[in-house]
């Protein structure tokens, strides 16, 4: 079966010296899942936010533009865009210069600054104005217009930062793709994409090396058994409550995960087999269609005297599952 809580607590309830086994799929798929959550919370934390606060910045400096009274925060800004902004402040006062006087001194305070040499694009944007000055240089008819291409010119740096950032997102996007694959489905240039970005996001190996490991204990001689307990380390404390769980959980019902082991022992022909089931998909469907209807369930006596009748098959019903004042 697979890993339900009531499901196993009604079965051991009935069964209490039984071993449940829980096959291979639901037991990757149940490890995929709670991944698949810490890759979106990473992706998230890593991306989305920062790409989020790069647009957010930049409404914001438009809005200043048109608003002279607009007064810029710096303090709900991240850390990796305060020297950006910081500098943009600078530029602000240029933009919003009454007379030509003041922004030639507005100017040469920009070129004086030290907020401007430590962000990484501060030189090339005043760089990027000065080439298209005319050989005049600024005058009283143009010095708005450059004014202005200030601006501009410092959006155009930060949106370049914002794509860097989103492609490096896309590019996670496909490793989250190839970490979630199966060693045994991998092509060979999905090892080598795999490789290569795992270089460039190297925070992600423990949780390959755990999926990888995980995958490996199902086809492993005798000799290579391995308690799951490795898959840990796949776990840190801001991960996701879903992979934490999944992992617990995969560790405490490992004997049931590697019950067939057991049967292959008992029965060796078994290996030839493709697989082994308890159950038939036809009565899954009939009783996932009486859980969407439950028509006619008046009482707990007719509700069974109906299920009988759906399936043709005797019930078991756990006391674990039963509310308050019901019998069975």
């Amino acid at each position: 079966m697979d890993f339900s809580s009531k499901l196993m607590n009604g079965t051991r309830a009935v069964f209490p010296n039984v071993l449940i086994g829980h096959d291979y799929f639901h037991s990757a798929q149940l490890l995929n899942r709670g991944t698949s959550k810490e890759l979106s919370r990473m992706k998230t934390q890593f991306f989305s936010r920062k790409i989020r606060s790069y647009k957010s910045l930049m409404r914001t400096t438009i809005a200043a533009e048109k608003d002279p009274t607009f007064r810029l925060s710096l303090s709900s800004l991240p850390l990796f865009l305060q020297q950006a902004a910081e500098f943009y402040l600078e530029i602000l006062q240029a933009f919003r210069s009454e007379s030509f006087p003041e922004f030639l001194q507005m100017w040469d305070n920009l070129k004086a600054s030290s907020i401007g040499q430590k962000w990484e694009h501060g030189r090339r944007v005043l760089e990027d104005v000065c080439s298209q000055l005319p050989s005049c240089g600024f005058t009283p008819k143009n010095y708005r217009k450059f004014a202005k291409l200030l601006c501009t010119t410092w959006r155009k740096y930060l949106r370049e930062d914002r794509r860097e950032v989103e492609a490096e997102k896309k590019e996670f996007a496909t490793l989250r793709f190839l970490i979630l694959m199966n060693p045994k489905n991998m092509k060979d240039y999905h090892t080598v994409e795999l490789r290569r970005l795992l270089k460039k996001f190297p925070f992600l190996r423990r949780i390959r090396e755990g999926i990888r490991k995980f995958h490996y204990q199902f086809k492993a001689d005798s000799g290579s058994y391995r308690s799951l307990s490795f898959l840990k380390k796949m776990v840190t404390p801001q991960s996701h409550s879903r992979l934490k769980s999944a992992v617990n959980t995969l560790i405490e019902e490992q004997e049931g995960i590697f019950a067939y082991r057991e049967m292959y022992k008992r029965d060796p022909s078994l290996r030839k087999k493709k697989s082994i089931r308890s159950n038939n998909e036809h009565l899954n469907a009939k009783v996932n269609k009486v859980a969407r209807n439950q028509y006619g369930f008046r009482s707990f006596a007719n509700t069974i005297s109906r299920l009988e009748g759906i399936l043709d098959c005797p019930l078991i019903v756990s006391p674990a599952l039963l509310s308050s004042g019901e019998k069975i």
